[in-house]
């Protein structure tokens, strides 16, 4: 007969921090026999020119207890985060957001994966493709070829990740 070993101490309940209360896979418990507060507490706010600004979901937003409304350093939606990359991307030509297709600068629909690492819009690549070219558009590198024909990959896991950020539901795959 096994003894089931006992889950983790969840230690931003300790600090009194926990989002997902009765939800969090970790254990609760006081750290010593004081009345400690285990309310949650808001994380500090963030200037709107820090990097985390709006980056991620509030978790107290997501649970309905969020009172800083639109004062709050985190998101309270999908659209205010990318709302946010928007609005902070830069002019460097190595700064690629990658749910837009590099030939199109359009969001991607349906992504596919070449030898180069990068995604691509499919019907973007394949007219690429059909004009001759057998190099990379982005890193000019001779693209690897299976029995004559370059290599194309969908890229599933870019194709949900696009549907989670817009909004979109995943289109059949």
């Amino acid at each position: 007969m096994s003894k089931e070993r006992p889950s983790a101490v969840c230690e931003h309940f300790r600090r009194g921090e926990c989002a997902y209360g009765d939800r969090c896979w970790k254990r609760h418990e006081k750290q010593s026999s004081e009345a400690k507060d285990t309310r949650m507490r808001y994380p500090p706010l963030v200037p709107a020119t820090d990097a985390r600004y709006k980056s991620r979901m509030c978790a107290f937003a997501e649970a309905g207890l969020c009172g800083r409304g639109s004062e709050c350093s985190f998101a309270h939606s999908r659209s205010e985060i990318i709302d946010r990359a928007k609005s902070t991307q830069t002019d460097q030509q190595d700064v690629v957001d990658p749910i837009f297709c590099p030939i199109t600068q359009e969001v991607m629909q349906h992504p596919v994966l070449l030898s180069d690492g990068f995604s691509y819009e499919c019907s973007a690549i394949e007219d690429w493709l059909l004009r001759g070219h057998t190099r990379s558009p982005m890193t000019n590198a001779e693209l690897i070829t299976l029995g004559g024909k370059v290599l194309i990959i969908p890229n599933h896991s870019l194709r949900a990740l696009i549907a989670y950020c817009t909004g979109a539901e995943s289109p059949e795959q």
